[in-house]
Order: structure tokens, then C-alpha cells, then sequence
């Protein structure tokens, strides 16, 4: 399983509380919970959502349910047009942000909230449409650098960076990151967060692969910097396949893990890290109980620092 026994265990108890927040918060939110609640569970959108106010909206994704149903934990002032599908936060604004990345988790959880950011460059492996680059600029890091396989998102993360005049300090990289270079297809019209970048479909656009040394170096990714890392399952291709040597570039990494933390955790370790896991959730027994599908096992965060 690649997470400890007693961590199955409390699993376990963290999916049923998960499942009784979900339901408390979308009774209070919506007048037809029912329907939005079978809605999240099966990923069967859109659906329309009729609020405790009378509002009708539609909604096209998981997101747009969470930005509803969920208070921030955070400092950011957020606003929402759903029919643009963009999320304003603060001053900027994320193209996109209704539909597609993590707006939820990253602003109003605040996941990377552990990450020390400002004045320091930071690598950003899996960043969708900017959404996460758009944080840690926000936080005062000096510059961002984002790999990105998927056209679609890195299209949208160009939007993001021009819309919010990030000028030269942000950069997103049309690539993949795995454990050996080369190139992978494509498709162009592909940008779901639950597609892995190794997946080779017949027709589609050829996108680079570098390993994480290839990236360091092609970007001059100084030591000391911070790495942020959600590549949708292919965290243990990259990490176990890099070497100590290129892992000690950074004083800080937060993966989010899709299958297990252990031989993560050991890989890091060995290279000098401190590392911290998060209690791992299992989102499959959720959506497998409400017929739905996942390609997530035991899901969390690693936070490793030196």
C-alpha cells in the first residue's frame, strides 16, 4: 500500500468525516444537495446547482462546488464568474480556475501554505494553468519556473501569467517531467487533472521530457530554491529516479503524493531531507461506493525540508 498500517486504519476514519463534511456543506450551500452531492461523488457534471437563495448556477466541475460550499482558511479575497469560468484573487485573476487546476485547495485550504516562498525561485512540476505559480508569486517568491505537459493548461497558465503582468519573473515550460528524457503525444484538447503525463494517445502534439537534472540546469535553478510537486502519479518515477546530489538543490519540497508516501519518504531521507507526511486519504473508496472512478490510491502531502 506504501503508507503504514495505522495510517490505513485512520484513512479509513478521515474518508467517513470527509464524506460527513461534504454532506453538511453542500446541505447548507445548495437546496437540491441530493443531486449536487451524487454529482461530486460521481464527477458526472455539469449540474446545475440552485442555492439556499434561489440563485441557479452552473456548474461544470468539483471546483465550483467547493468554491461555493467552502470557506477560506486563508487570507485572500476571492470572487467568482462562473459563466467566464475565472477566479479573481486579490488583484489577479486565474483564467480557468472554475473548471480546471486547484483553486480550492491552493487558496482557500491553503496546501502550500507550508512552503517559505518569498525571495526564493521556485519550481513548480505539474502547474496546470498557473494557478499554483499565481500563489507563490502572490507570496513574494522572486521567480516561478512551471513544467507543464498538457497544451490546453499551458495555454491557460500563458493567459494567467500575461492577464497578471508577472512579466520575466514567471515562466511556464511546455514539458513533462519523468525519471529518463524524451518526448511523449499529446492530445491537444487533453487538460484534466487526472491524466497522467506519460499517457501516449495516437494523435496529438509532441511535448518534450526532462528529468528533473535536465530541468535544474536548463532553467539555472539555483541551490536553495523550492520545489512544489503535483505530477498526478509520476512523483516516484521523478524523485527515486533523481539523485541526492540534484535533490539537495532545494530546502524545501511539497509533493502530493496519488499511491503512498513510503518509498518517497526514504528517498528523500536518504538524500538529508527531514520529511513529514500528511494522514493519507483514499478518494477511491468514495467514488467506487457511488459508482463513479478514480486512478488515485492513498492520496496526501510530503513536505521535506533541510
Amino acid at each position: 500500500m506504501n503508507i503504514t498500517y495505522s495510517d490505513w486504519i485512520i484513512s479509513r476514519f478521515l474518508n467517513l468525516w470527509n464524506l460527513l463534511s461534504t454532506v453538511n456543506a453542500t446541505w447548507k450551500t445548495f437546496r437540491n444537495y441530493r443531486t449536487v452531492l451524487k454529482t461530486q461523488l460521481t464527477q458526472a457534471y455539469p449540474v446545475v446547482g440552485l442555492l439556499r437563495d434561489g440563485k441557479r448556477i452552473m456548474i461544470s466541475g468539483n471546483n465550483g462546488v467547493l468554491l461555493l460550499t467552502h470557506h477560506p482558511k486563508t487570507g485572500y479575497a476571492l470572487g467568482y464568474n462562473f459563466e467566464l469560468d475565472i477566479v479573481r484573487v486579490n488583484d489577479c485573476e486565474i483564467v480557468g480556475g472554475i473548471t480546471n487546476g486547484d483553486v480550492p485547495g491552493i487558496f482557500l485550504d491553503g496546501e502550500y501554505e507550508r512552503l517559505p516562498v518569498e525571495g526564493k525561485t521556485v519550481l513548480d512540476l505539474g502547474a496546470n494553468i498557473g494557478d499554483t505559480l499565481t500563489y507563490f508569486m502572490l507570496r513574494g517568491a522572486s521567480r516561478v519556473v512551471g513544467i507543464e505537459p498538457f497544451p490546453h493548461n499551458y495555454a491557460l497558465a500563458k493567459i494567467n501569467i500575461e492577464a497578471n503582468k508577472f512579466g520575466t519573473a514567471a515562466v511556464i515550460r511546455l514539458a513533462a517531467c519523468a525519471g529518463k528524457g524524451g518526448s511523449i503525444t499529446v492530445d491537444m484538447a487533453q487538460g484534466s487533472t487526472t491524466t497522467k503525463p506519460q499517457d501516449v494517445l495516437e494523435q496529438g502534439h509532441e511535448v518534450p521530457v526532462l528529468t528533473l537534472e535536465q530541468t535544474i540546469q536548463e532553467h539555472a535553478i539555483p541551490a536553495g530554491s523550492v520545489m512544489k510537486m503535483d505530477t498526478e502519479g509520476y512523483e516516484y518515477d521523478i524523485i527515486l529516479s533523481t539523485s541526492n546530489e540534484a535533490l539537495r538543490k532545494f530546502s524545501h519540497i511539497l509533493i502530493e503524493y496519488h499511491h503512498g508516501y513510503k518509498n518517497l519518504k526514504a528517498k528523500l531521507e536518504s538524500a538529508g531531507f527531514s520529511v513529514k507526511t500528511d494522514i493519507p486519504r483514499a478518494p477511491h473508496l468514495l467514488r467506487r461506493l457511488a459508482g463513479g472512478k478514480t486512478t488515485t490510491t492513498y492520496l496526501g502531502f510530503l513536505y521535506a525540508y533541510r
